[in-house]
């Protein structure tokens, strides 16, 4: 990879994790202090805004489909993914009425932890030391 690769791909890491950080605290701020009582429809804005900009994007021309999506590839693999998402978005803020910042980040570092082991037991991989160590890497921080 070039020197530019690497840069861009660093300051894309950099924002990305900027903002992810942001739109938490930014989350817990209108569940708390506006009194927005409201946590799934706080959690869909994001998805919501994103499916927006990307239909219109196609919808524009100026971004290309690939493929076209069968309805029977959309009801076995693209929609499960959508529900599971939506559950994970609501749960992860209805935790934000209970739980402080903090302690949710905290568990959140160990999401790499539990896939590795969920992979490991349901034998979609198998554990390797560069594999752990880069897991533990990720959770330690």
């Amino acid at each position: 990879a070039t020197w530019a690769y690497c840069a861009k791909s660093v300051t894309y890491l950099v924002a990305w994790s900027l903002v992810s950080g942001l739109i938490i605290l930014l989350n817990n701020w209108i569940m708390h202090y506006d009194g927005f009582p409201f946590p799934i429809t706080l959690s869909a804005t994001g998805p919501l805004c994103s499916w927006a900009i990307a239909a219109l994007l196609v919808l524009s021309g100026h971004t290309r489909l690939e493929r076209r999506v069968t309805f029977r590839t959309w009801v076995l693999h693209i929609f499960p993914i959508g529900v599971f998402t939506a559950i994970t978005y609501a749960a992860g803020n209805e935790l934000y009425m209970f739980l402080s910042v903090s302690f949710i980040q905290m568990m959140k570092s160990l999401s790499p932890i539990v896939v590795l082991f969920l992979l490991v037991v349901f034998r979609l991989d198998v554990i390797t030391y560069p594999k752990l160590g880069g897991v533990l890497l990720m959770t330690v921080g």
